[in-house]
């Protein structure tokens, strides 16, 4: 991997290969960039480094329909599927993803420490085996991106109804359509690092922080499910801990790591119609189902919902078709992702955004995810716009 660094205050760079480096040195250098550097180029040999990675199922690339720009969002990046994508497609998200995994490396609580001692540790928790509906609960900071979308309630108190997943300390990535709820009640809150709702004394060290901005996709025009996916834009940055650092971006129609199936993750209902969501963090894996699949499943709602059907370009489909597995109400906006241990070293990577489905769990009725990366452009003009 090559980075070259560029720091805006001498508005000098350098550039260096970690191939040559051992691993101290080499995360030396990323620290650097965190303490202020921007990664401005990237990485050589991408290409060798996904040729192990699984295909999308009935992979059609991750472009999409072409955008038209308005004067209240960051233009549409979503690629045309007639366009090839080239070798800067991504390459952002991809930077600034090798960025974020130095975070795993933290400092422990002084109580931990010998006395004068800085070192670092390695946080990292990797899933477990999974065994939201059909799922099981998650261990202590193993979805360390994950987050909850926050409505003001009739009681002055707050409510959780979406999930999310922080992609950057001040940006969290989530649906369009949790941006403001049927009664009028905008998303205000973002809460990360908490793992079970219903108790201070869990392993968890939760953070709520105030939204400064939601920002849709330019073309997400409901009622229609295309273009579900949005950014929120924190009034500060989160603290990076053990249990609150980003996930990556998916930019490209493969499957990173050596998972075969995707996991969804969240707080949402365990069972449809159930009065109330789970206050436990859950995980069910599912695999990716074709686009034939989905389409037939979704061929009812062909009208003002979906006029031109799923659009394998930038919606993707993952489900148990003998039913039991799915995300349900209250998962909105929350992850599908993949989970790598090598390199990047202990990172999520966040491949859909959960926007509708069929009930949960129905047999023959998988979920449906806004694919990512399809929207890589445009996330990137939002959350970086300086590495431009």
């Amino acid at each position: 991997m090559t980075v070259r660094v560029c720091r805006r205050i001498q508005r000098s760079c350098f550039t260096a290969s970690t191939a040559t480096m051992d691993a101290t040195t080499a995360r030396t250098l990323l620290m650097a960039v965190l303490g202020g550097a921007v990664l401005a180029a990237t990485l050589a040999g991408e290409e060798n480094q996904t040729a192990s990675a699984q295909p999308l199922a009935d992979e059609a690339g991750a472009a999409g329909p072409a955008a038209t720009n308005d004067s209240s969002s960051p233009p549409s990046s979503t690629p045309s599927s007639s366009t090839p994508k080239d070798a800067t497609y991504g390459r952002i998200a991809r930077a600034m993803c090798v960025v974020y995994s130095e975070y795993v490396y933290q400092v422990p609580p002084p109580i931990a420490l010998i006395a004068g001692d800085s070192s670092k540790v390695d946080m990292c928790t990797m899933p477990a085996e999974p065994l939201i509906v059909g799922g099981d609960n998650v261990a202590p900071n193993e979805f360390p991106h994950m987050a909850l979308v926050g409505y003001a309630n009739d009681e002055g108190g707050i409510e959780y109804l979406c999930g999310g997943s922080l992609i950057a300390p001040n940006f969290v990535l989530t649906a369009a359509h949790c941006l403001i709820l049927q009664s009028g009640q905008p998303a205000r809150w973002v809460l990360l690092g908490d793992l079970d709702l219903s108790t201070t004394k869990d392993d968890a060290s939760p953070q709520r922080l105030e939204v400064a901005q939601a920002i849709k996709h330019p073309d997400y025009q409901p009622p229609q499910h295309y273009n579900d996916i949005a950014l929120l834009r924190l009034e500060r940055s989160a603290e990076m801990t053990a249990y609150v650092r980003p996930a990556c971006l998916n930019t490209e129609g493969i499957i990173p790591g050596s998972s075969s199936k995707p996991l969804a993750t969240g707080w949402g209902h365990t069972e449809f119609a159930d009065a109330m969501p789970s206050s436990i963090m859950m995980k069910v894996e599912l695999p990716l189902q074709p686009y034939h699949v989905c389409n037939d499943t979704y061929r009812s709602l062909v009208g003002a919902r979906l006029p031109r059907g799923i659009l394998d370009e930038t919606q993707l489909c993952a489900g148990l078709l003998a039913g039991g597995k799915d995300t349900c109400q209250g998962d909105s906006g929350g992850p599908l992702q993949t989970f790598t241990n090598d390199e990047p070293y202990c990172m999520h990577h966040v491949l859909g955004v959960t926007s509708f489905g069929k009930g949960c769990g129905f047999k023959e009725a998988p979920g449906v995810y806004s694919r990512v990366s399809a929207f890589v452009p445009w996330i990137e003009s939002v959350v970086w716009p300086n590495e431009h």
